[in-house]
């Protein structure tokens, strides 16, 4: 019954959001935290920090999980998906990141968007819990959103990641503490100090996920410090492209 009431909650919401209401803030494009290197139409990776980012060794961070599935947020009056505008390549990437993006709010009844549906069946009621103004970014995980994780049996779940209240990203400290507020699963995450030999060497052993038997994806870094929006993303996947692999 709680599950069903926190629908229909929301899906009342949902028929009074009007164009005129603003969209809450698009989730935001993450750099990667490797340096990379175009020379001609070859791309490859350098096992040294991006500048562009901001990161150096050794500073406080936070090390999150990425997770492998569908991006999805959410506010007091509904669940958003991101889409893009552009196909990949050259057009897409010409464009500033407002105009690559545009936000939909879901209609989860719609059976296109069932899997979505059942991965936030049981926090829909959490979301309209929300106050105005507070978005929460998370994935949808499970059996038929990603292979990933069809090994497991109908399997469906969120891991908040990201909450902006106002049109701003709070620090990771905040969204870890509105996720326990409202009984949102999070990332799992660790507080260390950057080493990006042994991030390296971490993701070159393939781990799984700390709390799921699945390959993990990689790992998003965001800085410790409340006044710093410092963020970046290193995938498994990189290492592939990555040349100078002895750091």
């Amino acid at each position: 019954q709680r599950r069903v009431h926190g629908k229909d909650t929301m899906k009342k919401k949902q028929q009074r959001v009007t164009d005129k209401q603003p969209l809450p803030l698009t989730q935001r494009k993450i750099e990667n935290l490797l340096n990379s290197v175009v020379d001609g139409e070859d791309f490859y990776y350098t096992a040294e920090l991006n500048p562009n980012v901001g990161f150096k060794e050794g500073e406080s961070v936070y090390l999150t999980e990425k997770l492998d599935g569908t991006t999805v947020q959410a506010t007091n009056r509904g669940v958003y998906k991101r889409f893009d505008n552009f196909a990949s390549g050259a057009q897409k990437r010409e464009r500033p990141v407002s105009e690559r993006y545009r936000l939909e709010l879901l209609n989860l009844d719609d059976p296109q968007n069932k899997h979505i549906a059942k991965a936030v069946e049981n926090y829909t009621e959490a979301f309209t819990q929300l106050d105005n103004g507070v978005c929460v970014y998370f994935e949808a995980i499970g059996t038929h959103i990603n292979k990933r994780f069809q090994h497991f049996d109908e399997f469906f779940d969120i891991r908040v990641f990201d909450f902006a209240r106002d049109g701003h990203y709070v620090p990771f400290a905040d969204t870890i503490a509105l996720a326990e507020i409202h009984g949102l699963p999070y990332v799992h995450y660790s507080d260390t100090a950057l080493q990006l030999p042994s991030i390296i060497n971490i993701l070159s052993a393939h781990p799984s996920y700390n709390d799921l038997d699945a390959p993990l994806e990689g790992y998003v870094v965001r800085s410790a410090e409340d006044d710093s929006d410092k963020i970046a993303k290193i995938r498994v996947d990189d290492l592939v492209n990555m040349r100078d692999l002895a750091v």
